[in-house]
């Protein structure tokens, strides 16, 4: 268990570690707590201590002879000093010389490493050696000690606990699916009145070419409906890798739930979108064709939700899916069959077809609608149109047959890894975060420093008054000394104002304040000078005894659990006494009245300088302001470098693959149809290059918190933080449409005049920063990835189905025009292609019987504009939008706030002061353990551990009994883990390579060795940084880099990682829950799966509660 106390203060992290300790005792289990600097009473409960100090152990055995050993080595621990702060000092250069008791000698600094000689040959030292080179009597060790099922329980016992916990996230998540029924009935409206029956004919190809459209038009919605999953799934990935290590179940029994537990929710929303549009829109009313655009829209759906879940779990983090995705889905978008028909794909992209499911799902949706009867007068002209049973059996073939055998199995997997656009088409990648897992690693490290950087950040400025909240937490006492005594002298000297709030700080930093204020249930129990306060709890009754700390006192004066021990007034009756009555008692305290008058006296104003509070709201002029910003703007953009040589690779390798796909050797100059393959082109590269610039949604949205904090702070405005994101990224632009549109435009065979090829350059670069811009904004006013992704598909589905490909101008209602005028892509399609089909190379008579050339008869074939000025039409819209969309980023960022709120937390103490006499102790107090187990248990720890004294056994024993602890004992074969010479190394960070550090291997663990045993205790000790996390995750296998050297045993056998977790439990100092379920549900979870199977529901559930009894 790593660092359990974080965050607790002293009394609970006692009764904690005694749960503990009364378990370990009875039970004869194995337990290596990690804890900072435990109070002295939480020390006392530990049989065995190891210290660890700069990656060495300096000492391990019992907790009695660990101050012999420094005497030995000439340092004694002073009488009213805690042993823990002085361990905790005693090898630290700056604090180890005040222990030094040789006073006729002189004093040299002892180093880790002498320390750890020194060991060696102490008679605990030689002793552990002598038991580590001693090999172990397997004998002792039953055989099934060593888990041999990789699980707990039964398949279908896994399949059910995981099919319950996924229905039950799916109720606390209602909301989502509630959100996208309704996004999906507001789509499925506007679809109606963008394809409206009325309006509709069947008499043309035309007309028939408008329900290709609207068909799809469907596809798509349908299809990136099941976008949300891709959320779900990344915001649950780092529980299910945390239980998956832990094995509490196989992958396929948490992916199985969350797929057919879904099902009912797609009959719903394809039922939703089919009943609601299939009539109004005017498709062939014969009710069969209806049943079938059902079903088939019932399988895309599935198809979709399925990919977007594949996608999450294979990329794990959002920025990567999303940059990555691009170049997968675009791909796939274009040789789905509705850029490119099929005839006109290059054959070494004709796999790429076959293997799209879009293709699958347009194809069939098309038969269907286009062989009913309403369509038998016309002949409509439909690419690639098969027979109905072969497109169901393609698609079935695809989503069954893959899955069941090696190599097909592996063909789904590929083609699915190349169906990614689905998911950047809205910007889907910034729900990620799921984290990178090797900066998720360097975080974890260096996590408790960040609470830290706030004060440097507060220090740097001009603040007078600084609020300084938990500062100490993850610190050692000599590190909190060292800061609150600078803090101190900085508030001393500069005559500024401080309030710090720490939990329990050591007699020393508690020393350094002047004032103290003292907060429980809600209300000040005391505020004044901080020599006083002992005087005021006097008065009421109670002492701080002669060695106990002032802090640790204060924080359990006011506690009814522990309040009874410091009743000074032996001859007169105890009674609990409330905060309330505390802080009316302090009223009349001559402090209190004190303070009352001052409070009462109005302030006298001439005393103070009239710029004491500042009248500019921030701390430099405007352009200081825009120069920090962009500073900084441009740190981050080198410190992210890696995303912006991705985005190009990316750009490059797709520009290259555009070059083989629309291939100037095959492509003529000759018809429409060629233009119209021209066009597809075109169309290609407007999406690739405006989905380009998705990325920034990842990173915007990632720095959003930060923004918040420094824009709450003042440190600048809105203004000053959106234009260096907008600005310092045009340079970039330039590079990224420059290698797109000199790699493919000679090469696809645009018109060769070098004109339009600047023209085609610059209005590319114009919707790259439109698109820029725009994703800008959407993360700026979603502000949450889920948000994002739920709505990003109203959002962007809308502009794409009216931006002039999926409808023509003429064919858009005219209720829905404004669409059509408001599209970004509407502009960049018309103004690309009129500087494309006006040139000389299109200038050719489109027929023998007609004067217009063959361009403007392809744009007119198409519904674009064939005027010249369009061009710059096209060109100046594209621009404006960049102004209008970072204008509504700014506003955005100045206006939005995030969507976390802090909750208010209502204490249950509180509630149980109002009630009068002696109220039976927290829930702690009731118990697990039964008499009789706990003679049974007693008798035989008597007979196995030699480790641990009958007398702190019987203590043990005698504590449960007298709690009258009541519950249930399960079966419990204790274990012994020794680890000899145990080195962990990781490669040389370049940083510190580049200092002149010629070693290959930064080592963080330096040979350590050492026993735990059944029946012990142990304490692992030592400061911030010494190592205690990185002994933890070795010995428990959480490492997955770097390298491990040494051996691990559990009771004589060799640790096999892929059962010990059966065997162990790993408490993090920063462990991961949902988020969504409660404490006792995943306890519930818990024993379903770690449990043995012969465990009914009933006894886990009594299980369950004497945990919560024990803990809570």
């Amino acid at each position: 268990m790593d660092e359990i106390s974080t965050g607790l203060d002293s009394s609970t992290t006692y009764q904690i570690v005694n749960s503990l300790r009364q378990n370990i005792h009875i039970f004869k289990g194995t337990a290596l707590i990690s804890l900072l600097q435990p109070a002295p009473e939480t020390y006392n409960l530990f049989d065995d201590i190891i210290l660890l100090s700069d990656s060495q152990i300096v000492y391990q055995g019992p907790r009695e002879d660990v101050l012999d050993f420094f005497e030995s080595m000439g340092f004694r621990c002073p009488e009213r000093k805690g042993v823990a702060d002085f361990l905790q000092e005693v090898t630290s250069r700056k604090d180890q010389e005040q222990y030094w008791i040789c006073k006729d000698e002189p004093y040299s600094f002892v180093t880790v490493k002498e320390f750890a000689e020194a060991f060696q040959s102490f008679h605990i030292g030689r002793k552990l050696g002598d038991e580590l080179a001693t090999p172990f009597d397997k004998t002792k060790s039953h055989p099934a000690a060593m888990k041999t099922e990789k699980y707990g329980v039964r398949k279908k016992e896994l399949l059910d606990a995981c099919i319950a916990r996924e229905y039950l996230l799916m109720k606390r998540n209602s909301f989502v699916y509630i959100f996208k029924l309704t996004q999906l009935t507001i789509m499925a409206v506007i679809g109606m009145t963008i394809f409206l029956r009325t309006e509709m004919h069947k008499n043309t190809t035309e007309d028939g070419n408008i329900y290709t459209g609207a068909l799809f038009f469907i596809v798509i919605t349908v299809m990136f409906n099941g976008m949300s999953e891709l959320a779900m799934t990344i915001v649950k990935l780092p529980v299910f890798y945390k239980q998956r290590g832990l094995l509490f179940y196989p992958a396929w029994a948490y992916a199985l739930p969350s797929w057919f537990l879904k099902i009912p929710i797609t009959f719903v929303e394809v039922g939703v979108w089919v009943f609601i549009t299939y009539y109004v829109i005017g498709f062939d009313p014969n009710v069969g064709r209806l049943f079938r655009q059902y079903l088939l829209l019932l399988l895309l759906n599935q198809v979709a939700s399925s990919l977007f879940r594949f996608i999450a779990a294979a990329s794990r983090n959002m920025i990567i899916a999303n940059t990555f995705g691009t170049f997968a889905l675009l791909l796939l978008f274009a040789l789905g069959g509705f850029v490119l028909s099929r005839e006109n794909i290059k054959k070494w992209w004709i796999w790429v077809y076959w293997s799209s499911p879009l293709m699958y799902a347009q194809n069939a949706i098309v038969v269907n609608e286009f062989l009913g009867k309403s369509w038998s007068k016309a002949l409509v002209e439909i690419p690639c149109v098969f027979s109905q049973a072969v497109v169901y059996g393609a698609i079935v073939y695809a989503m069954i047959g893959f899955e069941w055998t090696a190599a097909k199995f592996f063909w789904y997997l590929f083609f699915t890894f190349f169906s990614q656009l689905y998911f950047t088409f809205f910007g889907m990648m910034a729900v990620a975060a799921t984290t990178n897992q090797h900066i998720a690693a360097i975080i974890a490290v260096a996590f408790y420093a960040l609470w830290n950087l706030f004060s440097g950040e507060m220090l740097v400025g001009p603040s007078k008054a600084l609020f300084m909240d938990e500062i100490s937490t993850g610190l050692d006492s000599s590190t909190t000394y060292q800061i609150v005594n600078s803090l101190r002298q900085t508030v001393h000297i500069l005559n500024g104002t401080a309030l710090i709030s720490l939990l329990q700080p050591a007699p020393e930093t508690y020393d350094l304040f002047d004032d103290i204020i003292l907060l429980s249930d809600s209300r000040i129990i005391y505020q004044g000078p901080r020599e006083d306060v002992l005087n005021f709890f006097e008065s009421m009754g109670f002492r701080c005894p002669e060695r106990k700390g002032v802090a640790d006192f204060l924080q359990e004066v006011t506690s009814r659990k522990d309040q009874e021990q410091y009743w000074a007034h032996k001859d007169e009756p105890y009674s609990f006494v409330t905060a309330k009555e505390f802080a009316e008692a302090f009223q009349s305290f001559h402090f209190g009245r004190k303070l009352g008058d001052e409070l009462a006296t109005p302030f006298d104003k001439t005393k103070s300088h009239p710029a004491a509070l500042k009248t500019e709201k921030y701390g430099v002029r405007k352009k200081e302001l825009l120069d920090a910003c962009i500073s900084r703007e441009y740190l981050l953009m080198k410190r992210n470098s890696f995303v912006y040589i991705f985005k190009l690779t990316q750009l490059t390798i797709v520009a290259m693959i555009a070059m083989t796909i629309f291939l100037r050797t095959e492509m003529h100059k000759n018809t429409t149809e060629d233009g119209n393959i021209y066009t597809g082109a075109l169309f290609f590269t407007v999406m690739m290059v405006m989905f380009n610039g998705m990325s920034e949604l990842a990173m915007t949205i990632l720095k959003l918190p930060v923004f918040y904090k420094q824009r709450g702070l003042l440190f600048y405005p809105a203004w000053a933080y959106a234009l260096p994101s907008w600005f310092l990224k045009i340079p970039i632009t330039f590079v990224e449409v420059g290698v797109w549109v000199f790699i493919t435009y000679y090469v696809i065979g645009f018109d060769p005049n070098v004109g339009r090829l600047f023209r085609q350059y610059l209005l590319l670069l114009l919707l790259n920063q439109t698109a820029s811009s725009l994703f800008r904004f959407i993360a700026a006013a979603c502000r949450s990835m889920i948000v994002a992704n739920t709505f990003g598909s109203f959002a962007l589905v809308l502009p794409f189905a009216l931006g002039g490909i999926v409808l023509s101008r003429e064919n858009v209602k005219k209720w829905w025009i404004w669409g059509y005028w408001s599209s970004p892509m509407m502009y960049a399609q018309n103004a690309i292609l009129v500087n494309e089909f006006l040139g000389k190379s299109w200038s050719k008579n489109a027929s023998t019987n007609s004067t217009e050339s063959l361009g403007v008869a392809v744009l007119k074939a198409r519904g674009f504009f064939t005027e010249a000025h369009w061009y710059w039409i096209g060109a100046g819209a594209l621009l404006g939008f960049i102004f209008v969309f970072n204008f509504c980023y700014t506003v955005a960022l100045t206006y939005l706030n995030p969507f976390e709120k802090p909750q208010a937390v209502i204490t249950v103490e509180s509630d149980n002061a109002k009630t009068e006499g002696k109220i039976e102790l927290s829930s702690h107090r009731k118990g697990s353990i039964d008499q009789t187990a706990s003679t049974e248990s007693g008798e035989e720890i008597g007979r196995s551990i030699s480790s641990v004294s009958s007398s702190v056994r019987a203590e043990a024993i005698a504590e449960a009994r007298r709690n009258n602890k009541k519950g249930m004992v399960l079966p419990f074969q204790p274990l012994s883990i020794t680890f000899d010479d145990i080195r962990y190394s990781v490669d040389m960070p370049e940083e510190m390579k580049s200092q002149g550090v010629p070693e290959d291997r930064l080592e963080l663990l330096k040979g350590v060795s050492g026993a735990f045993r059944p029946g012990v205790l142990t304490a692992l000790m030592g400061v911030s940084g010494a190592g205690k996390t990185t002994l933890m995750d070795v010995l428990a296998g959480r490492k997955t880099g770097g390298y491990i050297e040494g051996s691990i045993s559990i009771s004589g056998y060799p640790k096999k990682q892929e059962t010990f977790a059966r065997i162990s439990g790993y408490c993090e100092q920063n462990d991961i829950h949902s988020p969504h379920v409660t404490v006792h549900e995943s306890l519930l979870y818990s024993a379903w799966l770690r449990l043995p199977p012969n465990v009914d529901a009933e006894t886990r559930k009594v299980r369950v509660f004497c945990v919560v009894s024990t803990f809570f």
